[in-house]
């Protein structure tokens, strides 16, 4: 990135745009807590410490000026940074300091999506992928390795927030965005492979200072979308998508059958099973986890969507996808079981008539026998 004085400017209005955003929606009170498919949940929260890295600023470098007081932290040391840039900028004027050496060569890219990044949200969420490095072995160094990279989409742009878990929260370190396909599919084939992609069901936002606090909650229609990304992203990265923890849940959180309980969760622990390996799941397969209690039409549902998604074809109006196919081989089989039945009555009746007809035929040869004999006694 070329750098000069009026670019300088322009950066230094942005960064300024988002402290005074961040600041005005008191982000650093807030806690965002996002409940995923996987059974995960992460309790995410900003701190001050990660703004300038957010924002592509390094104070470490501009600390080499002692235009700093002693032992300012990071966040002071950026307001300040931002609030003197003339300051910083005579330094460069006298060589002391670089503007290329101040900022990331992304700041321009990290401010905006920072914008989007720091407003966490999950109506425009993708997905989420939990990231293990001792799952995969990757060609390429990966900068800035997270715990876990939330994705989200507006409009053609892809915005993407990375978090590391430190005690008990999870700490956003990395914000990118990618403004095509093809970039973005790039990072995610360095970040998704071989690891779980998910997707939220419930977050809930908690702001002590304002007393502030509610949750967001994904409904039906658009949980059937999550889990239609999530399966497909999962397929297109090598990945497994783990989503069966939120069914699981969706499905009991009104029952208090442990029967039940534990039915559903070995019927989901099969279908998560089949989604990891990429394969469809024949209802028959389960009798065994039944027992006593009959497959919930939720689960046969989510069964369909899943087996649909998997052979390619979409659960909502497709045409010989593999639920429906499934079903009508179902049906034949029945009425192939039907004509079986009706075959074994049939030879069962006409096994009898042959009884009969035998029992009949020894009449008649005793007959017979007798009209023998009489013709015989009246010729003598």
């Amino acid at each position: 990135m070329e750098m000069n004085y009026s670019k300088y400017e322009q950066i230094i209005e942005r960064i300024s745009k988002n402290i005074e955003l961040y600041e005005k929606l008191q982000l650093y009170n807030n806690q965002y807590s996002l409940f995923l498919a996987n059974g995960d949940v992460l309790n995410i929260k900003f701190k001050n410490n990660n703004i300038s890295h957010l924002l592509g600023v390094k104070t470490e470098y501009l600390k080499q000026s002692n235009k700093f007081k002693p032992n300012m932290n990071s966040y002071d040391s950026l307001k300040y940074f931002i609030e003197n840039g003339y300051v910083f900028k005579k330094l460069v004027d006298d060589r002391l300091l670089n503007y290329q050496s101040m900022f990331s060569k992304y700041v321009e890219v990290k401010n905006q999506a920072f914008e989007v990044n720091s407003k966490i949200r999950t109506d425009d969420m993708l997905y989420v992928v939990k990231y293990d490095g001792e799952k995969t072995y990757q060609a390429e160094e990966i900068s800035d390795k997270c715990d876990y990279y939330i994705v989200r989409k507006i409009y053609d742009k892809y915005f993407v927030l990375g978090i590391i878990k430190n005690e008990n929260i999870y700490l956003p370190v990395s914000s990118r965005m990618y403004e095509d396909d093809e970039s973005y599919y790039n990072f995610m084939k360095r970040i998704a492979r071989k690891q779980e992609i998910t997707y939220p069901y419930l977050m809930t936002i908690k702001n002590m200072e304002q007393s502030y606090s509610q949750n967001f909650f994904t409904n039906i229609e658009n949980k059937e979308k999550s889990l239609d990304r999530t399966i497909r992203a999962a397929q297109a990265f090598d990945a497994t998508a783990a989503v069966a923890k939120d069914y699981l849940y969706s499905l009991n959180r009104n029952k208090n059958d442990k029967g039940s309980f534990d039915t559903n969760i070995g019927v989901l622990r099969l279908l998560n099973d089949n989604i990891k390996n990429g394969n469809v799941l024949d209802t028959d397969s389960i009798i065994s986890v039944l027992g006593n209690f009959d497959l919930s039409d939720d689960v046969k549902d989510l069964i369909d969507l899943c087996n649909n998604l998997i052979c390619g074809t979409n659960s909502v109006g497709a045409t010989n996808s593999y639920s429906e196919i499934a079903h009508e081989n179902k049906t034949m089989k029945q009425e192939l079981m039907e004509l079986r039945n009706e075959v074994a009555k049939l030879k069962e009746e006409n096994d009898s008539l042959k009884d009969t007809n035998s029992e009949y035929g020894e009449q008649l040869k005793i007959y017979d026998e007798a009209y023998e004999k009489v013709a015989m006694l009246r010729k003598k």
